[in-house]
């Protein structure tokens, strides 16, 4: 996106309120520019004080920057006006309109708005594009938020990034593709994942399409019509050799048909495909606000990734492994096995679909998991919820985000600056790791806070400044949050002293001291490190270590390191705050020993 602008002109503006960006709007501007290289476009989103939209214009600006074509970003700019579009166009020298016209009534209708237009100062004239993909002609922001969440397709209307924040905005829903080959534990993560949710504020449910397959093909008890039109659809296909006498379907029998001959897969799943969307879609509608593990094999045979926005965790196993599940728990020869594995995509294929999603898509989440080692559900569960919470703030990246009523000059620019800094060679702990840990705090207990626009930034901007041999890290790090937020914050004002004050907090962890209310919180969110797991204990240990590994020898390290994290055991209380005292106190108690003799042991 052109975000140094200035010796660029821009001739055409392309007005809207884009709430939010769909594939029409996208549709008419690439048109547009494929006709007229050398043109440059400032997209205008027209901000009304009285209006309130799904989107604030900040976060609409956000969706289409992130939604433009790598290839056009150079020539695009997005502005937020808040006065008359005709007035910023005459300021700024832009003598053009482009608009996408639908229809006759979207004619009649821009005809008009183009004969008034034309008579503000400098007579901006309006150019008429009209929409030339007859698939786009119904696509629109309203019928995109009105057929959200009823289960079908909606690839068509807008990319996944815009699908997925539609979704949670509107139902609190985030839908996750669980695939893999045939018997590589796909079943049982999604249940281990379930299971770790139980009686957690973030609830996991799990659709199992092949349950669907079961009903449609062998539910005995009054099976509704349209499972009798289907089997009656797959006999008439492959022979009345696959029928059970009662009318159900004989999966062995089908199966030794249709995966001995790629042919007859594909048409069996094009029987099957419609009725099983319907059926999820009626399951996803049941369910309420959280995150859903749809699992099924054919979201790449049949092009469905878009059904779960392009979000995918990939089980697999190695093949002799997958092998001896096939042939023990679905009882098939070695022959039968192997059709069954080559019918089904590869890890290889996967990975290169990742990769062309990743080029095209803005932050879509790809995980692989062996379904044949153990795996800790509990940790897998706390980084999915995780990732739901960041997944609620539509201007994000994967570590840090801003939150509705906070807005920079470029807030891309801000998000870009900040992560360049934390991603230092020399930081080791003080990451976007620790930053991302704290932020999901903040979420939490935003609502317990007095002053949460300060919180955030001071969380942001707390260890910006970071040299380990340095006692002054806290105080620079204040110092450049007041440059840097003077300077480049648009709204909402905030107390500066307020954030460099808490910013400053965070030097006292290892004294007695009494903080309350913001301070206490962030205090408490800076040290949360303390009540971790384990594993993440050690990680945190070794990645301290890290930072200060060029500079003093392990044994100094260790003397140094034992002397504070005496003092904080030392201390009347870890936590200030009672939110954080409640729960954490005593693990982090427990803790601290762990970590003592931890040290103890590493840097001997």
């Amino acid at each position: 996106m052109n975000t140094n602008n200035s010796n660029i002109k821009f001739k055409f503006a392309y007005p809207g309120s884009f709430d939010p960006w769909t594939k029409g709007h996208l549709s008419v501007l690439v048109s547009f520019l494929e006709r007229d290289p050398d043109a440059n476009v400032d997209i205008i989103i027209a901000k009304n004080p009285e209006k309130y939209g799904m989107f604030s214009p900040e976060e609409r600006k956000f969706i289409i920057e992130k939604s433009i074509p790598a290839r056009f970003r150079n020539r695009i700019r997005v502005s937020i006006v808040s006065r008359v579009v005709a007035d910023y166009m005459y300021e700024n020298n832009i003598p053009y309109f482009i608009k996408g016209i639908r229809d006759e009534a979207d004619y009649r209708y821009e005809s008009n708005l183009a004969s008034l237009n034309s008579q503000f100062y400098g007579s901006p004239m309006t150019l008429l594009i009209p929409q030339i993909h007859s698939d786009l002609e119904n696509v629109s922001s309203t019928n995109l938020k009105m057929l959200t969440n009823l289960g079908i397709s909606l690839d068509r209307y807008a990319n996944a990034f815009v699908r997925e924040i539609v979704k949670i905005k509107t139902s609190g829903k985030w839908i996750i593709g669980v695939t893999g080959g045939i018997c590589t534990g796909k079943s049982t993560f999604c249940r281990r994942l379930q299971e770790a949710a139980k009686e957690k504020e973030i609830k996991i449910f799990y659709l199992d399409m092949d349950q669907f397959t079961f009903q449609i093909l062998n539910e005995k008890a009054q099976p509704l019509p349209l499972y009798q039109k289907i089997r009656s659809q797959i006999a008439h296909e492959f022979g009345s050799c696959v029928l059970n006498e009662d009318g159900s379907i004989n999966r062995k029998e089908l199966g030794d048909i249709v995966f001995s001959d790629q042919s007859k897969l594909e048409k069996l799943t094009n029987i099957m495909t419609e009725p099983l969307l319907y059926l999820m879609g009626k399951e996803i509608h049941s369910f309420g606000p959280g995150i859903i593990l749809m699992e099924s094999a054919i979201l790449f045979d049949r092009s469905l990734t878009e059904l779960v926005d392009e979000n995918l965790i990939f089980l697999c196993v190695d093949s002799n492994t997958q092998m001896q599940r096939i042939q023990t728990l679905r009882k098939l020869s070695p022959e039968q096995a192997q059709k069954r594995i080559d019918s089904q995509i590869s890890l290889e294929r996967v990975r290169q679909w990742h990769e062309e999603i990743q080029n095209d898509q803005y932050d879509r989440l790809f995980w692989e998991q062996r379904g044949d080692m153990p795996f800790d559900g509990e940790r897998l569960y706390q980084s999915l919820q995780s990732e739901y919470l960041f997944r609620q703030e539509v201007r994000r990246t994967r570590f840090l985000f801003l939150p509705k009523g906070i807005c920079f000059k470029n807030d891309s620019a801000f998000l870009s600056e900040i992560e360049e800094i934390y991603s230092a060679k020399m930081r080791f702990y003080h990451t976007l790791q620790h930053i991302k840990e704290m932020l999901l705090l903040y979420l939490r207990i935003k609502h317990l806070l007095t002053n949460p626009m300060e919180v955030y930034l001071a969380i942001v901007f707390h260890d910006i400044v970071y040299i380990p041999q340095s006692l002054e890290n806290e105080k620079a790090s204040a110092v450049f949050a007041q440059e840097y937020i003077a300077k480049n914050l648009l709204f909402p004002e905030i107390e500066l002293p307020r954030v460099e004050k808490m910013i400053q907090c965070t030097a006292c962890h290892s004294e007695d001291l009494s903080f309350s209310g913001d301070e206490a919180l962030i205090m408490d969110m800076d040290i949360a490190i303390l009540a971790s797991d384990k594993s993440r204990l050690i990680e945190y240990e070794k990645q301290v270590f890290q930072e200060y590994a060029s500079i003093v020898t392990p044994k100094d390290y260790q003397k140094k390191r034992l002397e504070f994290l005496q003092k904080i055991s030392q201390k009347k209380h870890i936590f200030s705050s009672p939110y954080f005292f409640a729960r954490y106190e005593e693990i982090a108690k427990i803790n601290l020993g762990f970590l003592q003799d931890f040290v103890i042991m590493e840097y001997n």
